[in-house]
């Protein structure tokens, strides 16, 4: 009976010790590490129109004799006369007049996306084109605002532990009784190394010892 009184006395002290080591340890070995996160957020849309914008210059042909003819020269509005070629001289006809006027009187809508960048934002425009004359402007945008937040991390380099209990061993006669005793260290919190030790204690000298790693998911 003294034995076993001794016996578990010694493993209170052991589990004690090995609770006030594993405290030290485990503060002395704790280091924190930074790491930067870098995000984009996108904005609110941003959008608005400009009516009739005017024109900052207005530069106008300093011959105005034959500009159909120079039109067709330089290949533009070329669907508007496809009969016509270029020669010393493009005789203006009554339908020539009615298609430009058809062409200055058409509307026409443009619309184009700029820019579209994950970091910036995404830009766009509207344009409505009639009688050779911007009548609406419309733009918009929707920004990206970049966002970097600095984030620490508490990481133990050594992770003590402990840990203690019954041991029953049964047989036909009898029921053995008892205790063990385990401890060990985790190395960055993921690989470790445990040690056991048992006592029997309705068998002399009957005692366990094993060593065994574990890896921790």
């Amino acid at each position: 009976m003294k034995e076993k009184r001794h016996m578990l006395i010694i493993v209170l002290i052991l589990v004690l010790l090995s609770l006030a080591m594993g405290f030290f340890i485990g503060r002395s070995t704790v280091r924190t590490d930074y790491s930067t996160i870098v995000k984009y957020q996108k904005g609110e849309e941003i959008v608005d129109s400009i009516r009739y914008p005017v024109p900052i210059d207005v530069i106008r042909p300093v011959d105005t004799a034959n500009i159909i003819m120079q039109c067709v020269k330089d290949g533009i509005y070329a669907e508007l006369f496809p009969e016509k070629t270029v020669f010393e001289y493009i005789e203006v006809t009554r339908e020539d007049t009615n298609r430009i006027l058809e062409d200055w009187a058409t509307k026409r809508i443009y619309s184009e996306k700029l820019f579209d960048i994950d970091t910036v934002g995404t830009f766009s425009i509207e344009a409505t084109v009639q009688y050779n004359r911007i009548s609406l402007l419309e733009y918009s945008y929707i920004p990206v605002t970049k966002v970097v937040s600095n984030n620490s991390i508490m990481v133990r380099t050594f992770s003590p532990f402990i840990g203690g209990g019954l041991v029953c061993i049964p047989s036909s006669e009898s029921l053995m009784l008892g205790v063990s005793f385990d401890g060990g260290i985790f190395i960055k919190e993921k690989y470790g190394i445990k040690v056991q030790y048992g006592h029997m204690f309705d068998v002399n000298r009957y005692n366990l010892y094993g060593l065994s790693f574990v890896y921790k998911f």
